[in-house]
């Protein structure tokens, strides 16, 4: 989040000569030149990152994360899958808020209006339900069970509409009161879904590894494998004009554009993360490190720190699609 000195935001900082890269008032980070990043491990911990990699906090769980977002004023949400809950850490990375799920959550969204939306399971055909919480307090404002398959993963655009994919290939849109619009059943395995900002588009990516690009009513699906050979894609995320997917398969990081056409291809990721930041760097997990990528597809900067496999990255100010960008 911005400061400003008379009125005007801080955008470049220098003190006798040196840039500043961060400003910290009563020990929080008030302003820092680049995006934090926000990382969860197997090791049980989610870590805050300044852009050049040092960790500013760390803050331990009781079993793994297994997903990690973050909003535009630096707080972040996370759903721990083992013990069934969704937990809110301040922007200094002090424990808020908990909320337990009937099931494990496994995949969770923060709209820039704050809410946040996660959806629980616990196998393959249960934990059908799908949950809208106040971002302030944890607080329910509805939940929803749907019929099998189990929903497993999902999205959230700038109108706040929720999209998911189960653990199958059923792909369902719903509105902001939970009431579902439409549901589209994909040829394969669909594992990651992510709408464009005003969902105009939704790419959807999984299994036989093919992208479907479909339309706002789910339809005019077009499909193609932008070089993929075989395996799947294990994670996805998008800006105002890319798709960024990393295939679990092999270990590549591929930026695709709205028109499925490739543009690079990075190799030496793993599948469990990736995000991308309002200048075009990606970050994706490497075992137990993150890779900070250029535009261009180049390696800018290796992150190290956790001891086991990182499997969530997010980086602020949140996610283009749902409107923490403006």
């Amino acid at each position: 989040m911005p400061i400003s000195i008379d009125g005007t935001d801080i955008n470049d900082c220098t003190i006798d000569g040196q840039q500043v890269q961060e400003i910290t008032i009563d020990g929080a980070v008030a302003w820092s030149s680049g995006p934090n990043i926000y990382t969860g491990s197997f090791d049980g911990t989610v870590r805050k990152w300044n852009s050049d990699g040092d960790q500013i906090w760390s803050y331990s769980f009781p079993e793994s994360p297994r997903e990690v977002v973050v909003d535009r004023d630096g707080y972040v949400y996370v759903a721990v899958t083992s013990n069934g809950r969704v937990y809110r850490l301040t922007p200094n990375g002090n424990h808020d808020w908990t909320y337990s799920t009937e099931e494990d959550p496994k995949s969770i969204a923060v709209h820039k209006d704050g809410y946040v939306y996660t959806i629980d399971d616990s196998g393959f055909l249960s934990g059908n339900n799908l949950y809208k919480l106040n971002a302030s307090d944890g607080s329910l404002i509805w939940d929803v069970n749907h019929s099998t398959p189990a929903l497993a993963y999902l999205s959230v655009d700038i109108y706040n509409n929720i999209y998911t994919t189960g653990n199958g290939n059923i792909l369902r849109k719903f509105n902001s009161s939970g009431n579902e619009l439409w549901t589209y059943e994909h040829p394969n395995t669909a594992r990651t879904i992510r709408p464009t900002r005003n969902g105009d588009f939704v790419f959807v990516c999984g299994h036989n590894p093919h992208i479907t690009r479909l339309n706002s009513s789910g339809g005019s699906p077009n499909t193609r494998n932008v070089g993929f050979s075989w395996g799947q894609i294990g994670s996805s995320a998008v800006d105002d004009k890319y798709l960024y997917v990393v295939k679990s398969t092999d270990g590549d990081l591929y930026k695709v554009s709205f028109g499925l056409s490739l543009q690079w291809t990075y190799s030496g990721v793993t599948s469990s993360a990736v995000d991308v930041d309002q200048d075009g760097y990606v970050y994706a997990s490497n075992g137990d490190n993150l890779v900070k990528v250029s535009p261009d597809g180049n390696l800018v900067q290796t992150f190290t720190g956790h001891t086991d496999t990182v499997v969530a990255v997010a980086v602020d100010p949140g996610t283009w699609n749902a409107g923490h960008w403006d």
